[in-house]
């Protein structure tokens, strides 16, 4: 894997690139615990960073959007999920906050956001570096 590259005119790292996206959350009509693992493009804009899933054979789609005023990066998630999956592609969107870790490798933290039968939910997010390009060849 490649290291992250710097920005131009950042003194720090970029967090753009490829991240692998990984969400606990409690299934009460299966009552177990499930993770999602979701691979993210990540991108900066301005002082924010904006993150989309790489297609799934599934269909699931995330999306995220994140005010960065390091080491926390806080803002909004939103899924869809897959059409012919558990859930039959309903959509559901929250917040989420996140600590950027020192090696700017990985950030974790927490979700919230309503259930299916409108109740609110909570859960862990972990963000895990995985590679710096974002071409089409490393998608």
């Amino acid at each position: 894997m490649k290291e992250p590259e710097m920005a131009v005119g950042a003194a720090e790292p970029s967090l753009e690139g490829i991240w692998l996206s990984q969400y606990k959350y409690r299934s009460s009509s299966r009552s177990a615990d499930l993770v999602d693992e979701h691979y993210l493009v990540v991108h900066h804009q301005g002082e924010r960073l904006v993150a989309q899933s790489l297609p799934l054979v599934s269909g699931s789609r995330v999306s995220l959007e994140l005010a960065l005023e390091p080491p926390i990066a806080s803002g909004t998630w939103r899924e869809t999920t897959a059409p012919n999956g558990h859930y039959q592609g309903m959509t559901y969107h929250g917040v989420l906050q996140l600590i950027i870790d020192p090696s700017e490798r990985s950030m974790h933290g927490m979700w919230l956001g309503f259930g299916r039968r409108l109740t609110m939910n909570t859960g862990e997010w972990t963000l895990t570096w995985q590679e710096a390009s974002t071409s089409a060849a490393a998608q």
